[in-house]
């Protein structure tokens, strides 16, 4: 629309077409057609403004012809019902978009008492233009920031940093703690697969999981040992271990394998205490710690007083995903290491490719034949070679054979395992220890990071505290040039 507006006041200030052309880069033809239909384009231009005053070059709204006017002005009601579902926290696709138009049309139409109005299939062509012209994007939901509680979530952010300030709380004694479930048999979703292969064998998704919860405190520099929850108190592949002192984790169970309000209690007495006793001792501060819970069924409203020394504050419901640290991006992080190890551990475990020296083998072979080639012969193109490889590695070799070694149908070595046999040999230990060794890799930036939306104000402290580091390091580094440069003289 701005293109065009630029082309009409142009032609009514009496520049000529090939001006025109020259000064804007557009076609000649449009130039012309414009000043032919010069007032039929102005009406539409102003019909555009009064629905989208707020269009612009970067809206990338166009006028219409008097034909498609109606279709224009279905467009702007149509973005405000776009606007008032998003308002009301309603999902849209695409076809309902397309359904809706076709509605809105039909009763523009009606209102404008146009007679036999042109119908619109608005097909999904339209509908990408229609998104391209005001600029309408899709998008996925994150988790529970759909119900999230914006307004709640803002006012305690207040009031933390009031909890903070009366309690003189440094980032060490700040702590929050948040649960998870764990699908540990969950094989990898996708793959690649050759263009003539339709579909690729997938599958049946196993549902064995367990929760896990974490916790972390605001500078980073504690994180406590995973509480694990399962179904079992001992399974079989803990049979030589002390379930009471296992070194990587917390082990506690139940029937059901989530978190109970007394497997909380438990927790809190004889694994959180003394382990933030223990940090606080050896950070040489007074014990007195803040512990920040989200409003879980699992959780222990009396825990607010079950500790002196042990302030628990739980957040509004429906904030966890805005303020809660570790629902930020801890436990995303650690599980995308998780499965990272894991899928690697499938790989590695059920690839039946033979070894590389046999394939050396088979490449020098090739190659010492192309080396020396028959004069007598015809050459032989790189796709004859790859054939005549193909083919010979697709004919059963005699043991005889110089290449019998090397067939391309390579025995199944016995450490090699389907997907089926590696699920019965994975043990819940191993994956005890991968989740513990994905944990600990958390970074320290990591977490100072997540505590931002909670704690805005301690990410100005880490701010201010790297700026102080960078500029002793940096007095560091000219102090000592000067002394070697004073040396040196």
């Amino acid at each position: 629309m701005a293109d065009k507006e630029k082309i009409l006041n142009m032609i009514e200030a009496g520049a000529r077409t090939c001006d025109i052309v020259k000064a804007l880069g557009v076609p000649e033809s449009t130039v012309r057609n414009i000043r032919k239909a010069k007032s039929e384009v102005k009406k539409n231009i102003e019909s555009a403004k009064n629905y989208f005053p707020k269009a612009g070059p970067s809206r990338g709204i166009h006028e219409r012809s008097v034909k498609n006017h109606m279709l224009l002005i279905t467009e702007y009601f149509l973005l405000n019902w776009l606007t008032r579902r998003l308002e009301e926290k309603q999902s849209v696709d695409g076809e309902e978009i397309r359904r809706t138009a076709r509605e809105y049309y039909a009763g523009v139409c009606a209102k404008k008492k146009v007679k036999n109005p042109p119908y619109i299939t608005a097909s999904k062509g339209w509908l990408q233009r229609f998104k391209k012209r005001c600029s309408i994007k899709h998008a996925s939901y994150k988790g529970e920031i759909a119900s999230a509680d914006v307004e709640a979530a803002k006012a305690f952010i207040l009031v933390a940093k009031q909890i903070i300030d009366e309690g003189n709380y440094s980032p060490d004694p700040v702590f929050n703690c948040d649960e998870t479930a764990c699908y540990w048999r969950r094989a990898p979703a996708s793959t690649f697969i050759p263009k003539e292969v339709k579909q690729a064998p997938g599958h049946k998704l196993a549902k064995d999981k367990f929760s896990v919860l974490f916790t972390c405190n605001a500078s980073g520099e504690c994180k406590m040992k995973p509480l694990v929850i399962y179904k079992f108190a001992k399974p079989y592949s803990f049979t030589n271990c002390d379930m009471e002192n296992l070194p990587n984790c917390i082990w506690l169970h139940n029937a059901s394998g989530y978190m109970t309000i007394p497997i909380s209690v438990i927790w809190f007495d004889k694994h959180f205490v003394p382990d933030a006793k223990r940090h606080c001792k050896k950070k040489n501060i007074p014990f007195k710690v803040v512990l920040f819970l989200d409003n879980g069924p699992g959780h222990a409203k009396f825990l607010v007083w079950r500790h002196p020394a042990v302030q628990v504050v739980f957040m509004p419901p429906n904030t966890t995903a805005k303020l809660q640290p570790l629902d930020q991006e801890l436990i995303a992080n650690m599980k995308l290491i998780f499965y990272g190890y894991l899928h690697d551990k499938i790989k590695r475990a059920t690839d039946s490719r033979k070894k590389m020296k046999d394939i050396e083998k088979l490449v020098s072979s090739r190659e010492e034949e192309v080396a020396t080639p028959d004069p007598q012969a015809a050459p032989s193109s790189p796709a004859s070679l790859i054939a005549s490889t193909s083919a010979q590695l697709a004919t059963p070799q005699t043991p005889h054979s110089p290449v019998a070694s090397t067939s391309a149908v390579p025995p199944v070595a016995s450490d090699v395992l389907s997907m089926k046999q590696f699920w019965k040999k994975f043990q819940i230990k191993q994956v005890v220890d991968l989740m513990s060794r994905s944990w600990s890799e958390i970074t320290l930036k990591t977490i100072r990071h997540a505590w931002s939306p909670l704690l805005p104000h301690l990410k100005l402290q880490e701010e201010e505290r790297q700026k102080q580091e960078t500029l002793l390091q940096h007095n560091k580094f000219h102090s000592t040039s000067s002394q070697h440069g004073c040396s040196g003289q």
